[in-house]
């Protein structure tokens, strides 16, 4: 019986070598990748090395992101990850609803009251320095608040129309705001570029 646990353990640890070994390979093989289509987003590259910036722990944090978004098969390990938690019921992945109809929307977070207030006097700032200008201001609303009604149930989201309307009432005069939410809300069932 220990025996047969013995070669249990031999073989358990020649298939792990055996991964790690040709994880090793395909990472050696495989060039770094830019862009990430399936995440929308730009891919960490190797960081510059520099003593400075290892003794600060910037390197080694900034090469732990760069290993985990140059993975080998990265994409294949996402999709099963997000299909497993799609087949266990998880409504949300990453502040992306998994709405009704395969709708993928991404969540309203609301803004920081403090980081708001300074974009809108950046803006009324820009207004003001620039008196003979045309502005106009456009604040486009996301799928989260044009299709609730492919929200899943009890998504918790931030209202997301006050916060447009908090901008727009607080805007210089000398802007135009552009408001599209009724616009894109009656076209909700039409496909949009």
């Amino acid at each position: 019986m220990k025996e047969d646990n013995n070669s249990y353990k031999y073989i358990i640890g020649l298939m792990l070598l055996g991964y790690i070994g040709i994880m090793i390979f395909a990472n050696i093989i495989t060039s770094d990748r830019v862009f990430s289509d399936m995440e929308n987003r730009r891919l960490e590259q190797v960081p510059k090395f520099s003593f400075e910036k290892l003794s600060k722990g910037e390197f080694t944090s900034n090469f732990e992101k760069y290993t985990s978004d140059q993975f080998p098969f990265r994409d294949f390990f996402i999709g099963i990850k997000s299909n497993c938690e799609r087949i266990l019921g998880k409504k949300e992945n990453n502040d992306v609803f998994l709405g009704k109809d395969g709708y993928l929307m991404e969540k309203f977070n609301k803004p920081d009251d403090e980081n708001l207030e300074s974009k809108i006097d950046a803006i009324n700032s820009f207004s003001r320095n620039n008196p003979n200008t045309n502005k106009y201001f456009i604040l486009v609303p996301n799928s989260v608040k044009v299709l609730e009604d492919k929200l899943p149930a009890f998504a918790p989201v931030d209202d997301e129309l006050f916060y447009i309307d908090k901008v727009k009432s607080n805007l210089d005069k000398g802007i135009k705001f552009i408001d599209i939410y009724d616009e894109l809300f009656s076209k909700k069932d039409e496909y949009i570029l």
